[in-house]
């Protein structure tokens, strides 16, 4: 997991701002979503002081996005034989069983 994040930080760091997206998008679709708190803050800030557009942001972000998130569907539908985004069926389960969340 931290290898991507260190990617990310090194593309952020040399302002290669399309390979901070993609590399920031691999990172937080795939490992953890609370990343998104840490490098999206470091994206803002670059939009903020104008090294990236939001043309650019909007190009990469969302082919980034969707390429990712239809690798990580397509990996586990094959380890699971069936169709499964893990995060969604786990969002779906807190929904309907409200005892989920406390563990019992």
């Amino acid at each position: 997991m931290c290898c991507e994040v260190l990617f990310a930080l090194r593309h952020w760091v040399l302002s290669n701002s399309s390979a901070f997206i993609w590399t920031s998008a691999a990172a937080i679709i795939m490992f953890r979503s609370e990343l998104c708190l840490f490098l999206g803050l470091l994206l803002l800030s670059d939009l903020l002081f104008g090294r990236l557009s939001v043309k650019t942001l909007i190009k990469h972000g969302g082919a980034a996005g969707f390429v990712w998130l239809s690798a990580t569907v397509l990996v586990d539908s094959l380890f699971w034989k069936r169709w499964l985004w893990p995060d969604g069926a786990c969002g779906a389960l807190l929904q309907h069983c409200p005892r989920a969340q406390t563990g019992g």
